[in-house]
């Protein structure tokens, strides 16, 4: 049986993986503080993280997200694209979740609804059983075909996504974060 994690970790991992905004390094050092007693390999991924935040200045921060995820990225933000590339069923992927997040009241606010952040966020609202499948069924494979992505093991956002696949593969056996 793995560990229980508080539901809000997963939040603070989709601002980590947002966009970078002045406050990516608070969200960083608070997700750092709920990961030490429950899982130390997670926690010090994220400090490497928090190190690359301190030694870069906005304007790099920026450039390496956007090069990361967006632009000829290394690796695409969307647990669909990774799951079914660029095929049909990405979208019927797409429109299941959006399906889902309407019965939970849940706005992706503008974004794709397979975006990575997004689906932690709708994650962090509840520890329902269904929502949970979607760990397991959908993240994990994804984030799994993300990491492998990376050739530059360097990158600040590898780390942040090997912590978070660390963090979802060993929650409770039950499926509830906590």
């Amino acid at each position: 049986m793995g560990t229980t994690y508080p539901l809000k970790l997963l939040e603070h991992f989709a601002w980590i993986l947002d966009y970078p905004t002045p406050s990516l390094q608070e969200w960083t050092k608070n997700c750092i503080s709920l990961l030490e007693p429950l899982h130390s390999e997670a926690a010090n991924l994220l400090k490497g993280f928090s190190a690359f935040l301190d030694q870069t200045p906005e304007g790099g921060r920026e450039e390496i997200y956007v090069g990361t995820f967006d632009l000829q990225a290394v690796c695409f933000p969307y647990v669909g694209h990774h799951l079914f590339r660029e095929d049909h069923q990405r979208a019927l992927f797409m429109a299941g979740l959006k399906e889902d997040y309407g019965v939970y009241h849940f706005s992706e606010g503008g974004e794709l609804p397979d975006r990575l952040s997004v689906m932690l966020r709708f994650l962090a609202t509840g520890e329902d059983a269904e929502q949970m499948e979607i760990v397991d069924w959908c993240i994990l494979p994804a984030l799994k075909k993300m990491l492998a992505q990376f050739a530059d093991r360097s990158n600040p956002y590898r780390g942040v996504l090997q912590s978070l696949f660390f963090v979802l593969k060993d929650r409770s056996g039950d499926g509830a974060m906590g």
